[in-house]
């Protein structure tokens, strides 16, 4: 006759010493928050930044859920990754070049068709398959070199 496994009741802490934890963020609602804080945000913002804003909201939040809203929203076409920086923004154009200030960290998309149609040519001349094409330069932008140039003026 085979044994029975007694059930355990309440494993962990009773209930009297289990913590109160803020409510899960569930994925919709996560990913409207991702969105809203990018969208305010004048800088790409990783996935621990966006954690940490969004549990400042009284959310309980982790970083592999915030990657996964990341995820969606950049599958959908309305964030993308700044490759350079391991952050995120909200996505302003399609085949675009991006800017990225070395000093301030703002990034500014500009139309390269051309450019991107150009490395999808050699691409397919050459055989190679991508998941993906990221144009990225890096710089300074015209209000951190106006800084500069002043700091330089300064020292002489």
């Amino acid at each position: 006759m085979p044994q029975s496994v007694p059930k355990l009741r309440n494993p962990g802490n009773p209930p009297s010493r289990r913590r109160s934890r803020a409510p899960i963020c569930p994925g919709p609602l996560l990913d409207r928050a991702v969105t809203e804080m990018l969208s305010r945000s004048e800088v790409p913002l990783s996935a621990y930044d966006l954690a940490a804003l969004i549990r400042g909201d009284g959310m309980r939040i982790t970083p592999v859920a915030v990657y996964r809203s990341l995820d969606r929203l950049c599958r959908r076409h309305e964030a993308e990754k700044v490759v350079t920086l391991s952050a995120y923004r909200i996505k302003d154009r399609a085949k675009a070049l991006l800017m990225i200030c070395q000093g301030c960290d703002r990034t500014r998309s500009v139309s390269a068709s051309k450019l991107h149609d150009a490395i999808v040519q050699i691409m397919s001349e050459t055989g190679f398959c991508s998941d993906g094409i990221a144009i990225e330069v890096t710089g300074y932008c015209q209000e951190c070199q106006r800084t500069a140039d002043h700091v330089h003026d300064e020292d002489a």
